[in-house]
């Protein structure tokens, strides 16, 4: 739960298989990164994502850590607040950002204390399925390192993911906000890696089926719905960051656009408060999909935190 990058690597030099990194809060691990030297641990983070080779050398010893295919999960919790830092400095250039999934509740409620409680049969099906993940074998090479399994996609499975990856593509090529169009370009990273998930766990929870070989349909469906979902939730926080980062003069205007208005109306607004019909017009079409989404042509809509939801096609048009 904290470590430095020596030290996972290390860690991670003894688990070929890889390793999960729960941190309670997001911002602490970020933060750390400079904890202990000068220079920054993003670039070992931005490689490992990728699963590039990785070289680490050991403090007080000669010896360096090569991990031919690293594999490491990052799990923590973040406040909204703090999202912005998340973004600053070369982590809003970099990618670094669009490496994250982010799983966002839609309720502000506070859940309440209740008297229910897990079922027994859910404990014992659960370790069930944990045990037959890792029963798993793990082939290595005379290095010790891992033999990657290569799964392939059925006819039907791969057509299907082109098509999603063509209308991805497409949202990517008419995205204005660069930052959005990244974590676009990201998704299918993303989307290959739910196929792989899904298809592992549907076999872990079935029983007698042989070890899977090929990734099916409903696999990539699924995989697509999930790629959607975050897709959302990407939206929503990139949203936020956005909000928290508009000067005094923009953040003025911002609030006192109505819920949806046109661009006339909004130009009325912006001039009120001294900004200029083509600095409004510029304000509007940097913050698309973040602060606003078209809803037709010369009609927009203010997003929140928790409205930035799925980009269509036809609202890029």
């Amino acid at each position: 739960s904290d470590v430095t990058q020596e030290g996972l690597s290390a860690i991670h030099s003894h688990n070929p298989r890889g390793l999960c990194l729960w941190v309670d809060e997001l911002s602490a691990w970020f933060k750390n990164f400079t904890r202990y030297n000068t220079g920054s641990e993003e670039q070992f983070w931005l490689s490992a994502f990728n699963g590039s080779t990785t070289i680490s050398d050991r403090k007080n010893c000669q010896n360096s850590i090569f991990i031919k295919r690293p594999f490491i999960s990052v799990v923590g919790t973040i406040q909204k607040r703090l999202l912005t830092e998340l973004a600053n400095g070369e982590r809003a250039a970099n990618g670094f950002i669009d490496r994250i999934l982010f799983a966002m509740t839609k309720s502000n409620g506070k859940p309440r204390w209740n008297e229910d409680e897990v079922r027994d049969d859910l404990d014992r099906e659960w370790e069930r399925i944990l045990n037959r993940l890792l029963s798993v074998e793990c082939v290595v090479n005379e290095e010790k390192e891992p033999i990657p399994t290569v799964m392939r996609f059925t006819a039907d499975a791969k057509r299907r993911l082109y098509e999603w990856q063509h209308e991805n593509a497409a949202l990517c090529d008419n995205e204005m906000n660069d930052n959005v169009a990244s974590f676009f370009c990201k998704l299918e990273i993303y989307v290959l890696r739910f196929c792989l998930i899904l298809r592992i766990v549907r076999w872990a929870v079935s029983d007698g089926e042989p070890s899977p070989s090929v990734i099916d349909d409903k696999d990539v469906a699924g995989a697509i719905e999930l790629a959607e979902y975050f897709r959302g939730n990407a939206l929503s926080v990139l949203t936020c960051i956005s909000e928290e980062k508009l000067n005094e003069l923009h953040r003025t205007v911002y609030e006192h656009l109505t819920e949806e208005f046109s661009t006339a109306d909004g130009i009325r607004i912006a001039e009120r408060f001294g900004m200029k019909d083509h600095t409004f017009k510029m304000f509007l079409t940097r913050n698309l999909n973040t602060l606003f989404r078209r809803v037709r042509q010369g009609w927009y809509k203010k997003l929140s935190c928790y409205s930035a939801n799925k980009v269509t096609t036809d609202e890029q048009d």
